[in-house]
């Protein structure tokens, strides 16, 4: 499995985890801002076949309190 921001290739960092279990797999983000909003795309490949899904990021601001 591959992630792709903007279609840029993902890699795992002090921010990023990717996590498999099961056949499940997950890109957990720790702290996002608006940078990433975009494009989300994991893509897994096997004998078959390669297949792609697509997500859209949208980080919006916290707003402020007085």
């Amino acid at each position: 499995v591959r992630w792709y921001r903007n279609e840029q290739a993902i890699t795992p960092s002090d921010n990023i985890t990717e996590i498999a279990e099961d056949g499940i797999y997950i890109l957990e983000i720790n702290s996002i801002d608006r940078s990433w909003n975009g494009n989300l795309v994991c893509e897994a490949e096997n004998a078959i076949g390669t297949v792609r899904t697509h997500s859209i990021i949208h980080v919006q601001s916290i707003g402020s309190f007085k």
